[in-house]
């Protein structure tokens, strides 16, 4: 599959019908391959046999577009992406690399893909419970919206839309101690008088 929007182009969706056509077992593989490499999560996933893995992993996970367009595809399907397959195989990888008795270059290389596989879990947890709904509806969203909302490191970020969070300023500390303008009126019971006062501030 392309690392790009899958109709090719921004704002657009393709249909699953237009997906499996174009790229067939496409469907099998982007909502499997999570279950296949969750199966390695044991003991012997710090050995030389799964070197190949883990270095297929770290260049998958080291591609934002290719992600997004993995993203696409399983809401396309009509499914949300395995994150906790993720979580789980990441933390594991985690778990074995700290056991690991001489530690070495391989096992860095293993905790730098077990670090990502989490960290991609978590985000698309998160992900889902904001924009699950309409990345449903709408599964092209992960180009734009979703992703200028919901920022991350792992995922390619578009010049398309920009979100900037609102600061509000802190009301002065001090204001003046004479009023620029004040209104007045007397209260319905004809005894209070109500004062509006305006103060500029210093």
């Amino acid at each position: 599959m392309p690392a790009q929007p899958l109709s090719g182009s921004l704002g657009r969706s393709l249909s699953a019908y237009g997906l499996l056509t174009a790229w067939p077992l496409s469907n099998y593989a982007a909502l499997s391959w999570t279950l296949n490499v969750l199966e390695t999560a044991n003991g012997c996933l710090l050995a030389n046999s799964h070197g190949s893995l883990l270095k297929a992993l770290d260049t998958f996970l080291s591609q934002p577009k290719a992600l997004i367009a993995w993203i696409e595809c399983c809401y396309t399907y009509s499914a949300v992406p395995r994150y906790g397959n993720l979580q789980t195989w990441g933390s594991r990888v985690l778990e074995h690399a700290e056991i690991e008795p001489a530690p070495n270059e391989s096992t860095k290389d293993t905790e730098k893909v077990g670090n990502l596989a989490y960290e991609l879990g978590s985000y698309l947890g998160g992900l889902d419970a904001d924009w699950g709904h309409q990345l449903r509806e709408k599964p092209c969203l992960i180009w734009e919206e979703a992703t200028a909302f919901n920022p991350t490191s792992l995922l390619a970020k578009h010049g398309v839309i920009h979100v900037q969070p609102l600061q509000c300023e802190p009301p002065p500390a001090v204001v003046g101690y004479a009023p620029i303008n004040w209104v007045s009126q007397l209260a319905p019971d004809g005894e209070s008088d109500v004062v509006l006062s305006i103060y500029p501030s210093k």
